[in-house]
């Protein structure tokens, strides 16, 4: 169970239930996780990816049940954004923004598009004073490709772009609600030296509330060997944050939650839960720190980064255009090869039908003359199906790379003010 933290501070708790309509052993792992909830003794718990409402419904009651009375599911649109927060203490001024972009239509194996990725803000009203809180869930990584330049690790996954714009539209969520002691929770999908968490470390100057307490602990949270789930293929890595400003809090323990096999034998996810005890170090109702000038701020952009950024999402971007293209020349083929196919098919079909019941000629073949309906039919719905697969795709790819050019402009235009400032 999660430690007790300091009196006047607040203990908090993200964990990535894995909770997709097709994730393995989803029906017995969800009731084990709520169970597991209510044997740890925190104020807060963030979860991500609870995408299903009978699941979000057990969470809630395990959360009544231990003292986390107060929750709030941020429902987004289609299947929701996966983020729910359990609470000891009142939650107000919640709020939620999706990302730009967020996975693609055709990928219909990993869903992404599907889903309202993005950032779940609240306000919690501890005893101690208000405090920000925020959870987000990052566009996946399936192919873990990447390389290295100083000391960064530079991903060249399909996503990696994604995750670039993302990290950069949630620094820009914590600059500009950071009223009160802040608490960023979340899966980033990315290791602690790759470019999205440096980036987004670098813009907030939070603190990694982990890494601060477990130096030099590894500390993986996904494909861990202690996982039931782990793939050998996949590499082991630490995904998952507490992050924290550390003008008003600091860090006085933290670690790894969920570690342990569930009662059905196996893991309670893929992915490991993690813990901070965050305490305030400013006096109650006292004024919140000056805001820095807009030169110290911009001085502080970390460039090199922002390049890097900036290079893989226009690249992102280039290629988001280029396959808008080619979506656009596929869907043109597909509705002249159904303008051009159809009327022949429906023809042979016809005759086909004919010669059957010519040949037959029984009182029980009366379906016979059906034949070329519902062949023609059956292409049709083909086609059909193709067309809108296509034309779904040509949307998104107009969206993925109007939304990459938009994020890349802004990086540009924060390397432009840094530069102004030198």
């Amino acid at each position: 169970a999660v430690m007790a933290g300091q009196e006047r501070g607040v203990r908090v708790l993200t964990f990535n239930c894995w909770g997709g309509f097709w994730a393995k052993r989803r029906k017995e792992r969800i009731p084990l996780i709520a169970e597991e909830i209510q044997k740890q003794s925190v104020d807060l718990v963030a979860l991500q990816e609870v995408w299903a409402e009978e699941d979000r419904t057990k969470l809630v009651a395990a959360g009544n049940g231990c003292g986390l009375k107060y929750s709030h599911v941020f429902s987004g649109s289609g299947t929701g954004s996966g983020l729910l927060y359990l609470s000891r203490f009142p939650l107000v001024d919640c709020d939620f923004w999706q990302y730009t972009t967020h996975g693609r239509p055709q990928r219909f194996q990993d869903a992404q598009y599907y889903g309202d990725y993005g950032i779940a803000c609240a306000t919690l009203q501890t005893p101690s004073g208000p405090v920000d809180v925020i959870s987000t869930l990052f566009a996946a990584n399936y192919d873990h490709t990447g390389r290295d330049d100083q000391g960064t690790r530079i991903p060249e996954d399909t996503f990696a772009p994604h995750r670039c714009s993302q990290a950069l539209q949630l620094a820009q969520t914590v600059t500009r609600i950071k009223r009160h002691p802040l608490i960023v929770l979340g899966t980033f999908h990315a290791r602690p030296n790759q470019l999205e968490v440096r980036l987004f470390e670098s813009l907030t100057q939070l603190v990694d509330a982990f890494a601060m307490m477990c130096p030099g602990n590894p500390g993986y949270t996904v494909n861990s060997t202690d996982n039931s789930f782990m793939k050998d293929k996949d590499p082991k890595e630490r995904v998952d944050y507490i992050w924290f400003s550390d003008d008003l809090m600091d860090v006085t323990g933290a670690g790894l939650a969920f570690t342990s096999q569930c009662k059905a034998r196996c893991s309670y996810s893929k992915h490991f839960g993690v813990f901070a005890n965050l305490r305030f170090t400013a006096s109650e109702g006292a004024a919140a720190p000056a805001a820095r000038p807009a030169s110290s701020v911009l001085a502080q952009y970390p460039c090199r980064l922002l390049r890097v950024a900036s290079a893989l999402v226009e690249q992102g971007a280039n290629k988001a255009r280029g396959q808008h293209r080619s979506a656009r020349m596929l869907l043109f083929l597909v509705i002249l090869v159904a303008v051009g196919v159809l009327p022949l098919f429906i023809n042979f079909s016809g005759e086909f039908g004919v010669d059957c019941y010519n040949l037959l000629k029984t009182d029980n073949c009366a379906l016979v003359p059906l034949v070329p309906t519902f062949m023609g039919g059956c292409l049709s719905a083909l086609f059909g199906f193709l067309v809108c697969v296509v034309l779904a795709s040509a949307f998104a790819r107009k969206q993925e790379a109007a939304a990459l050019t938009a994020t890349y402009r802004l990086i540009e235009q924060k390397l432009d003010a840094a530069a102004g400032f030198d």
